[in-house]
């Protein structure tokens, strides 16, 4: 298909799309949306992985360290077959190309995660950026990255308003939280225990520490009954730092801020130029 025929096959789907994600922004709950408009909703986070503009200098970079490569290795680039630096209208081309070839692979990988709704509360507020989906993984998978759409642990994010953000978890990760409030419960129950048989020691310690326990507990437990019953997960101010700190990182040129704030924009690139550059990767 020529590109005029893709971009008005994903203008169409994105519109199909945004009655989901407006359904999903008026209701607030995962749960109210059927399972053809969820569908919707993976396809458009999948469009939106490749289909802007930090994508598209991605692949203008890849041809141009290609280049390099190529010529490093005592190599004319014009004389190898099917390469060709690429210019604003060929990159544009092979992102809609590779787009229309990956798009089911894409859309499986993502139909795979839990989906979340996550809300912040009514003093903060959610970035969003010209390349609005953002990739988070706590896992180390060295030597391997871990920002690949099938990586274990993988998180995905896209902010739908400027109070509300779409989530897409690895199965993974409900597991490992899972096993970390068993964990916890065990470790207050054991605390509970001592202070009962040690009645001769300073119970303040314990009750810190059963307290501290407590609240990790309930953290989970608001976690998991949110995440069943569809409902949004209220993000603290390090979860909202967090999450807008990735918009600025996956960002290309522009970071979109509701309240004007950008002061932790400023932070992060005082601290490493390298963001003003947004994300990308190296051919090597």
């Amino acid at each position: 298909p020529n590109e005029e025929n893709l971009e008005k096959q994903f203008s169409k789907m994105e519109r199909g799309a945004h009655r989901a994600i407006k359904k999903l922004v008026s209701l607030e709950r995962i749960n109210a949306l059927s399972s053809s408009e969820i569908e919707w909703v993976q396809l458009f986070v999948a469009i939106q992985q490749l289909r802007t503009k930090q994508f598209r200098n991605i692949l203008k970079k890849v041809s141009l360290d290609a280049e390099v490569q190529i010529k490093n290795r005592g190599f004319d680039p014009a004389k190898v077959k099917g390469f060709e630096i690429l210019d604003d209208d060929s990159a544009k081309e092979q992102a809609l190309v590779f787009l229309a070839r990956h798009i089911k692979k894409y859309i499986k990988l993502i139909s795979v995660k839990n989906i979340l709704l996550f809300k912040a509360p009514k003093a903060d507020q959610f970035f969003i950026s010209d390349h609005p989906i953002t990739l988070h993984n706590e896992n180390d998978l060295s030597p391997f990255g871990n920002l690949g759409l099938a990586s274990q642990g993988i998180q995905i994010y896209l902010p739908i308003r400027f109070d509300l953000t779409l989530g897409f978890f690895c199965t993974s990760i409900a597991e490992e939280f899972n096993t970390h409030q068993t964990k916890t419960k065990g470790i207050r129950d054991d605390l509970i225990k001592a202070r009962v048989e040690n009645s001769t020691i300073d119970s303040g310690k314990y009750r810190i520490a059963i307290e501290q326990a407590d609240k990790i507990i309930s953290k989970f437990n608001d976690f998991f009954v949110s995440a069943i019953n569809g409902k949004p997960i209220i993000c603290d101010s390090e979860n909202i730092r967090m999450l807008n700190s990735l918009q600025v990182v996956f960002s290309g040129r522009f970071v979109f801020s509701r309240e004007n704030n950008f002061d932790l924009v400023k932070e992060m690139i005082e601290k490493n130029s390298k963001f003003k550059q947004g994300h990308g990767f190296v051919v090597g």
